[in-house]
């Protein structure tokens, strides 16, 4: 069996002692702001559903390679690997829910001398379970939405919307509340009365198509006064600091992203409910933008910067390729996360960029595709554990 001579230890000293003689600028964002970011926030979330998630799609996001492709790390990330693209990752929903957040920013900018828009929610009695709730939602959205666009029809008017799931959760009774918040739009002049029509509309909706009740003061509805205030209420993930608020202060009702947060700070009696939601809310989709207000999206001009940044200031870590296996030890060990926040943070040239470097250069002739060697993986896995806990991220 073939041992690697240099240990994580060896190869972080050797690199440190090259870098003690170079003068190198502060990376534009360190790792505390990074830390306490949404994006970064969320990275150490992710910890939760690769714990406890029962789908495989949550446990491997971003922990398994595609076939035939060695993953490559850079300053844009991790690429290679695969993702679950589930709405309720910590990943994959926060960044689904800004691409749809800046699409609806794009077309409400350029729409808004023809259309009023509105922004509102929907919500029904919840004496049920996660999956009924969702299972009865979406059969009342769709018949809601057919019902009101027959009214504007009948007006000579069209009605479009946009809308996005969002729960409560009571961790004292374990209930969980289930609604929805939507974005509509009417042409300009056919705004009157529109609170009163949408509501009769959903309450006569929801009584005869399910099994629930509404009741008219948790009906919302009112004009959007500031469009990017709006669509943050729509999609809860685009914020960066409200988004890291629960529902209320003392802790009793949460969101998901709360819900999360708070298995990650130990309340662990919370997993059960956790993955009761996945299980209500699996295969159910959990937002959408109408394909009429997709046709107004117009492609915005490239903003690429027409002056060229002073090369030495330019953030850039040349790409490192590892290996599948490289990638597991590295997932093994539980530097996933401190990879994450250091290629995020990190340059050419910094400690934590250029040991890592070394560490995935040792490794990678030995840990290839056909090797089966468990005692190597393992013996692997302790440098990457090693090399993130002397790391400034430090470990997760």
């Amino acid at each position: 069996m073939y041992e690697p001579e240099d240990s994580a230890e060896a190869i972080v000293a050797s690199v440190g002692g090259t870098l003690a003689r170079a003068a190198l600028t502060t990376t534009p964002l360190s790792v505390t702001q990074w830390r306490e970011s949404s994006v970064g926030l969320r990275s150490a979330l992710m910890e939760v559903q690769y714990q406890y998630s029962q789908f495989k799609n949550l446990r491997y996001c971003q922990r398994a390679c595609i076939p035939n492709k060695n993953p490559i790390y850079d300053n844009e990330g991790i690429h290679n690997v695969i993702t679950c693209d589930n709405s309720l990752c910590m990943r994959c929903g926060r960044l689904k829910e800004e691409d749809n957040a800046r699409t609806l920013q794009n077309i409400i900018s350029n729409t808004n001398e023809e259309y009023s828009y509105f922004i509102g929610t929907l919500t029904f009695s919840t004496d049920c379970g996660v999956d009924e709730q969702a299972s009865s939602l979406q059969k009342a959205y769709s018949k809601w939405i057919q019902t009101v666009r027959r009214k504007y029809k009948y007006r000579g008017a069209t009605f479009h919307t946009s809308w996005s799931n969002d729960l409560t959760v009571n961790t004292t009774t374990e209930k969980v509340h289930l609604h929805r918040h939507f974005i509509c739009r009417v042409p300009k002049g056919y705004e009157g009365g529109i609170g009163e029509m949408l509501y009769s509309s959903w309450e006569s909706t929801v009584r005869r198509h399910t099994d629930r009740h509404t009741v008219s003061t948790a009906f919302y509805v009112e004009p959007i006064a500031n469009t990017d205030a709006a669509i943050k209420y729509l999609y809860k993930s685009v914020r960066e600091q409200v988004v890291q608020s629960n529902k209320n202060t003392d802790g009793v009702k949460l969101s998901w992203f709360g819900l999360v947060k708070a298995i990650h700070e130990g309340a662990e009696h919370l997993v059960g409910l956790y993955r009761d939601i996945l299980s209500g809310l699996r295969g159910k989709r959990w937002f959408g933008v109408s394909k009429a207000m997709r046709a107004d999206y117009v492609e915005e001009e490239d903003t690429a910067q027409l002056v060229a940044e002073d090369e030495e200031n330019k953030r850039v870590i040349t790409p490192i390729e590892g290996t599948p296996m490289i990638h597991n030890a590295i997932c093994n060990s539980g530097a996933l996360g401190t990879l994450r926040c250091v290629l995020a943070t990190g340059r050419d040239g910094d400690l934590d960029v250029e040991s890592f470097r070394a560490l995935v250069d040792k490794w990678r002739p030995i840990l290839h595709r056909n090797c089966e060697d468990g005692e190597l993986l393992d013996a692997a896995t302790i440098e990457f554990y090693q090399w993130a806990e002397q790391s400034i991220a430090g470990i997760g």
